[in-house]
């Protein structure tokens, strides 16, 4: 194999290391949850893609790390489901709820 190849085959493998890394970038997304009335209780947040939770605080306040692509459940007994694909670089978001019917 030529140096040139060598290093060619090596340019090619740093590039894809290079945009995998830039892909995983973790970012932290804070947002509020919306709803008519105050919150009883917390109200659940799952990210289904990297198999975490956690909860909003009463105010409806929430901070959790997110990826590109992942997905999240927010939930709670007296609320409808809601659920977001965290498909651009996202730093804050507001989550309507609505009351099960």
């Amino acid at each position: 194999m030529s140096l040139s190849r060598i290093r060619n085959t090596f340019l090619e493998v740093f590039l894809v290391i290079s945009v995998s890394a830039v892909s995983q970038e973790k970012t932290r997304l804070t947002g509020q949850i919306i709803t008519a009335e105050p919150l009883n209780s917390p109200i659940h947040l799952i990210n289904i893609t990297r198999e975490k939770g956690g909860v909003s605080e009463l105010s409806g306040h929430f901070s959790v790390e997110v990826n590109i692509g992942d997905s999240l459940v927010f939930s709670s007994v007296q609320y409808k489901k809601k659920s977001i694909v965290i498909d651009r670089k996202k730093h804050y978001a507001l989550i309507p709820f609505y009351k099960c019917h």
